[in-house]
C-alpha cells in the first residue's frame, strides 16, 4: 500500500517560525552595528543612540514579530538579544557576562510589549 502524507500548518510551524527568529536575530544584529556605528563604540548601550534609534527599532520590531507569530511571544525579544549580544562579541566587547545582563535589562520593554500584544491576539481571537 502507499501512504500519503500531507504536510499542515502545525507541522510547518517550527520552519515557518524559525523565520522569525531569524528576523529578530537580524534585528538585534543590525540595530546594534547601527547604533555602535554612528557613536563609533563598540558597546552600543554606552551612547545615547541606543536609546534614541535602538530601543524604539527593537521595540517596533518586537511588536511586527508578536502581531505575525503571538503564540509564545517571548522567543521574538530573546532572539533580538542574542542578536545583540552576537554583534556586541563581534564588535569586540569582551565583557560578554555583562553585556548578557545589560542586554536582558534593557529588553525588559520588548517582553512587556510581546506580552502586551500576546495576550491583546489571544482575547480578540477569543472573542470571535
Amino acid at each position: 500500500t502507499t501512504e500519503i502524507y500531507t504536510l499542515s500548518l502545525h507541522d510547518a510551524l517550527p520552519i515557518f517560525q524559525m523565520r522569525f527568529h531569524l528576523m529578530a536575530g537580524v534585528v538585534g544584529l543590525a540595530g546594534y552595528i547601527l547604533v555602535a556605528s554612528l557613536a563609533n563604540v563598540s558597546v552600543a548601550w554606552a551612547t545615547p543612540w541606543y536609546y534614541l534609534l535602538g530601543w524604539p527599532l527593537f521595540c517596533l520590531g518586537t511588536a511586527w514579530l508578536t502581531q505575525q507569530c503571538p503564540e509564545r511571544s517571548w522567543r521574538w525579544p530573546l532572539s533580538m538579544m542574542l542578536g545583540q549580544v552576537f554583534a556586541s562579541i563581534l564588535y569586540g566587547n569582551t565583557l560578554f557576562p555583562v553585556a548578557m545582563i545589560f542586554v536582558t535589562v534593557l529588553s525588559i520593554p520588548q517582553f512587556v510589549i510581546a506580552s502586551y500584544l500576546s495576550r491583546q491576539e489571544n482575547s480578540s481571537t477569543k472573542d470571535v
